[in-house]
């Protein structure tokens, strides 16, 4: 199921796609407007691909022995995380 976010953002991303081929693009005179919308798609392409890597993409782990060889005074607290079994940064 997707988050209101994403909807939320896709819509804003369709909305501006639609107003700027559909309501700009089509004003213009045919030699700027080839290059302009090609020069836009390859764009409004790499957004998409960017999102989609960013989406799908895992975001990483804490590394297992973070933060135990770092200069760092010994009275304080380290956190740990139950769901992970690690230490928090």
């Amino acid at each position: 199921m997707c988050s209101p976010h994403f909807i939320g953002v896709v819509c804003f991303i369709a909305f501006n796609y639609y107003i700027f081929v559909f309501q700009y693009m089509v004003g213009l005179h045919p030699p700027p407007f080839l290059v302009l919308i090609i020069l836009f798609h390859v764009l409004f392409l790499l957004l998409l691909w960017s999102m989609v890597k960013a989406i799908l993409g895992d975001p990483g782990r804490v590394p297992i022995y973070w933060g135990f060889f770092a200069e760092e005074s010994e009275n304080r607290k380290r956190r740990y995380c139950l769901l992970c079994h690690s230490f928090k940064p």
